[in-house]
């Protein structure tokens, strides 16, 4: 999924600290139910949203 996350961070200049799911970067996530991608859950900067 490098067209949603680490493309687009690095035409912005913020690859360093975002757009991928690795230790020492921002975690932004939408989790999605596999059958009908009805939200689960976000996780913003780490946090696990309710």
């Amino acid at each position: 999924m490098k067209a949603a996350s680490a493309n687009p961070a690095r035409a912005l200049g913020l690859d360093a600290e975002r757009g991928a799911i690795e230790p020492g970067k921002v975690a932004d996530a939408v989790l999605l139910d596999k059958e009908t991608l009805d939200l689960r859950a976000v996780v913003l900067r780490g946090e696990l949203l309710a």
